[in-house]
């Protein structure tokens, strides 16, 4: 039986989008190469989104990120609360808010994968918070034109 993995990605708005389409067309290939399954459990924005704990059909995800539905009122925390080991947040937001989420998933054994800088450029503390958990967080930014920084700096 192939061990599972679930997937929270909290803002779908370009970066999101641009994520889920890439992961769709390489889903297989993943799933394949790492003998995993992985499964979008939820995929939210400001106004609203999907989840389901089985797992969202491609068709889902499609239609929500082609269309920019709402969704439906959806609580974070009350995802999260079911997080595990198996749990692979994704910050694609822009927002200082979602270090708690961060947090949580790193604490209960979970990954974390973030565009997001703000979380990590915000508070000092929290910063090494989060970076107590240094072997499953992970992280790439962008600034001006889109030229990566963080990746740059340490190759030099």
């Amino acid at each position: 039986m192939k061990k599972k993995l679930f997937i929270v990605h909290l803002g779908v708005g370009k970066v999101g989008k641009t994520f889920i389409r890439q992961f769709l067309s390489q889903k297989k290939y993943l799933e394949s190469k790492y003998g995993v399954e992985i499964l979008y459990q939820a995929v939210l924005r400001s106004t609203g989104g999907l989840a389901d704990p089985r797992g969202l059909s491609e068709a889902e995800l499609t239609s929500f990120i082609d269309r920019d539905e709402e969704g439906r009122d959806i609580s974070v925390k009350k995802i999260l609360s079911t997080a595990s080991s198996q749990t692979i947040l994704i910050d694609t937001t822009s927002s200082h808010e979602t270090y708690v989420f961060l947090q949580e998933v790193l604490e209960k054994g979970g990954y974390v994968v973030s565009s997001n800088k703000k979380p990590l450029s915000m508070d000092l503390k929290i910063f090494y918070s989060l970076m107590k958990h240094r072997s499953r967080i992970f992280f790439e930014t962008t600034v001006g034109a889109g030229l990566p920084v963080i990746s740059t700096i340490q190759d030099l």
